[in-house]
């Protein structure tokens, strides 16, 4: 049923206590379920922005609220998650350092872990590996053939101490 709390543009709440019987069959007070639906749908409608409030306004329950908030979230989450997914799959390492590199992953991996989605460490180092280039492949594949799984922090050493050492072979080279 829905509760009737706007008149003439004007807000009329249910009473907060009707008569009840209690166990002796006494007539007393009690809490209007009425009264605490209309309470939490108002509290509801007074808390959220002007965006939210145009999807929820039709709303004749909390219930009804929240589970429209929930349906609107869950969708732009999902979006967002397939977004950060794709990201980290096109993302590559091009002229980054390895630590610009990580740091851009990290950014993406945080942004999965916000949408309740993190991903674990072998995950990461998967999307870490995808986007390295050519000259990374003796490092990477030395990583990959490794009988214990791979933690991100040891991929990030690897690669740093493999990144320093083409920087000092290209140093001596020039």
């Amino acid at each position: 049923p829905r509760l009737e709390g706007f008149i003439n543009g004007k807000t009329v709440a249910p009473a907060a206590e009707v008569e009840g019987k209690d166990s002796a069959g006494k007539t007393t007070q009690v809490s209007n379920p009425q009264y605490e639906e209309w309470f939490a749908l108002g509290f509801i409608f007074t808390s959220v922005g002007k965006d939210i409030l145009a999807q929820i306004a039709g709303s004749s329950t909390s219930f009804q609220a929240w589970s429209s908030v929930e349906n609107m979230f869950t969708a732009q989450t999902r979006a967002r998650s397939m977004n950060v997914r794709l990201a980290l799959s096109t993302t590559r390492k091009g002229t980054l350092s390895i630590a610009e590199y990580f740091a851009k992953i990290k950014s993406l991996c945080d942004e999965m872990a916000a949408t309740g989605k993190p991903l674990d460490d072998e995950e990461i180092v998967a999307y870490i590996f995808n986007g390295l280039d050519q000259e990374y492949n003796p490092v990477v594949t030395s990583m990959v053939t490794k009988r214990e799984p791979i933690s991100v922090s040891e991929a990030f050493s690897q690669l740093l101490s493999f990144e320093m050492r083409l920087d000092l072979q290209d140093g001596a080279l020039s």
